[in-house]
Protein backbone atom coordinates (compact mmCIF):
# COMPACT_ATOMS: atom_id res chain seq x y z
CA UNK A 1 0.00 0.00 0.00
CA UNK A 2 1.52 3.07 -0.71
CA UNK A 3 1.84 6.28 1.99
CA UNK A 4 -1.17 7.86 -0.31
CA UNK A 5 -3.34 5.43 -0.14
CA UNK A 6 -2.65 4.80 3.24
CA UNK A 7 -3.46 8.25 4.31
CA UNK A 8 -6.82 8.26 2.49
CA UNK A 9 -7.50 5.26 4.43
CA UNK A 10 -7.63 6.85 7.84
CA UNK A 11 -10.50 8.53 9.65
CA UNK A 12 -10.13 11.67 10.97
CA UNK A 13 -9.72 11.67 14.49
CA UNK A 14 -12.89 13.18 16.62
CA UNK A 15 -12.25 15.87 18.34
CA UNK A 16 -13.60 15.79 21.89
CA UNK A 17 -15.56 19.47 22.93
CA UNK A 18 -14.42 20.46 26.41
CA UNK A 19 -18.13 21.47 27.81
CA UNK A 20 -19.41 17.79 27.08
CA UNK A 21 -19.43 14.25 28.23
CA UNK A 22 -18.66 13.27 31.83
CA UNK A 23 -15.59 15.12 32.56
CA UNK A 24 -16.18 17.94 31.53
CA UNK A 25 -15.96 21.53 33.32
CA UNK A 26 -19.03 23.35 30.98
CA UNK A 27 -22.50 23.58 31.37
CA UNK A 28 -23.47 19.91 30.27
CA UNK A 29 -20.98 17.90 32.08
CA UNK A 30 -22.37 15.52 34.35
CA UNK A 31 -19.76 14.92 37.26
CA UNK A 32 -20.09 11.68 38.83
CA UNK A 33 -20.10 12.27 42.68
CA UNK A 34 -17.31 9.64 44.26
CA UNK A 35 -18.62 10.38 47.92
CA UNK A 36 -21.69 8.85 48.83
CA UNK A 37 -24.07 11.07 50.65
CA UNK A 38 -25.08 10.51 54.06
CA UNK A 39 -28.85 9.69 52.34
CA UNK A 40 -26.89 7.14 50.13
CA UNK A 41 -24.41 5.24 53.25
CA UNK A 42 -27.31 4.40 55.20
CA UNK A 43 -28.94 2.42 52.38
CA UNK A 44 -25.67 1.05 50.57
CA UNK A 45 -25.43 -2.51 49.83
CA UNK A 46 -22.03 -4.46 51.82
CA UNK A 47 -20.43 -6.74 49.62
CA UNK A 48 -20.78 -10.31 50.87
CA UNK A 49 -17.51 -10.52 52.17
CA UNK A 50 -18.20 -7.56 54.41
CA UNK A 51 -21.34 -8.86 55.27
CA UNK A 52 -19.29 -12.03 56.28
CA UNK A 53 -16.98 -9.52 58.74
CA UNK A 54 -19.76 -7.12 59.96
CA UNK A 55 -21.48 -11.03 60.85
CA UNK A 56 -18.14 -12.36 62.66
CA UNK A 57 -17.78 -9.25 64.27
CA UNK A 58 -21.34 -9.42 66.15
CA UNK A 59 -20.84 -12.60 67.18
CA UNK A 60 -17.61 -12.85 68.14
CA UNK A 61 -16.76 -8.84 69.22
CA UNK A 62 -13.82 -8.44 67.27
CA UNK A 63 -11.43 -9.50 63.97
CA UNK A 64 -7.68 -9.02 62.77
CA UNK A 65 -6.58 -9.44 59.21
CA UNK A 66 -5.05 -12.94 59.90
CA UNK A 67 -8.14 -14.39 61.64
CA UNK A 68 -10.06 -13.02 58.57
CA UNK A 69 -8.05 -14.76 55.94
CA UNK A 70 -7.82 -18.22 57.40
CA UNK A 71 -11.36 -18.19 58.46
CA UNK A 72 -13.24 -16.52 56.18
CA UNK A 73 -10.72 -16.17 53.44
CA UNK A 74 -10.83 -11.67 53.13
CA UNK A 75 -7.80 -10.55 51.92
CA UNK A 76 -8.27 -6.96 52.32
CA UNK A 77 -9.76 -6.64 55.73
CA UNK A 78 -8.79 -3.04 55.67
CA UNK A 79 -11.55 -2.26 52.94
CA UNK A 80 -13.85 -4.44 54.02
CA UNK A 81 -14.08 -2.15 57.14
CA UNK A 82 -13.86 1.11 55.51
CA UNK A 83 -17.29 -0.02 53.06
CA UNK A 84 -19.20 -1.16 56.54
CA UNK A 85 -17.97 1.84 58.39
CA UNK A 86 -19.55 3.71 55.16
CA UNK A 87 -22.61 2.29 55.46
CA UNK A 88 -23.17 3.59 59.36
CA UNK A 89 -21.26 1.23 61.43
CA UNK A 90 -19.20 2.30 64.11
CA UNK A 91 -15.70 0.09 64.09
CA UNK A 92 -12.63 1.13 66.15
CA UNK A 93 -9.47 -0.23 65.72
CA UNK A 94 -6.59 -0.70 68.31
CA UNK A 95 -2.74 -1.08 67.40
CA UNK A 96 -0.93 -3.67 69.04
CA UNK A 97 2.42 -6.32 68.61
CA UNK A 98 2.26 -9.69 68.92
CA UNK A 99 5.04 -11.69 70.70
CA UNK A 100 7.53 -11.19 67.88
CA UNK A 101 7.35 -7.56 67.79
CA UNK A 102 4.92 -8.07 64.35
CA UNK A 103 2.30 -4.91 64.13
CA UNK A 104 -1.39 -5.92 63.92
CA UNK A 105 -4.83 -4.44 64.16
CA UNK A 106 -7.83 -5.47 66.14
CA UNK A 107 -11.19 -4.05 64.58
CA UNK A 108 -13.79 -4.08 67.23
CA UNK A 109 -17.34 -3.33 66.69
CA UNK A 110 -18.52 -0.28 69.42
CA UNK A 111 -21.68 -0.41 70.86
Amino acid sequence: MSSQARQRSRRPTKQRSSNTGIGGTGPRSRRLSTTPTVKDTQTMKLTPQAQTVLRHLKSVGSITNVEANAVHRVRSLSRRITEIQGAGVRISKVRRRDCTGQQYVRYTLEK
